[in-house]
């Protein structure tokens, strides 16, 4: 990935955090985390689109979410 897509996701941690009135911590890391994690955020995500319904993402946000999907390497199945 590029240092300006990282400074840019880097951005939007912050400022999800400035809004909401927590910190921000961050590990630069390939790995994706922890299967429960992913799991944890997964479960968070399906209540709020139940709650609030399925964001509309513009075709410039869809392209910047397949760049990032190709960044990391095929994990094997757990």
């Amino acid at each position: 990935m590029g240092e300006e897509k990282f400074d840019k996701l880097v951005n939007i941690g912050k400022g999800a955090a400035l809004m909401t009135g927590t910190t921000m911590e961050m590990n630069r890391s390939r790995r994706l985390g922890r299967p429960w994690a992913i799991k944890t955020i997964a479960e968070a995500i399906q209540k709020n689109v139940g709650t609030v319904g399925i964001p509309k993402w513009t075709d410039d946000e869809m392209k910047f979410a397949k760049e990032l999907q190709n960044h990391w390497p095929k994990r094997k199945k757990l």
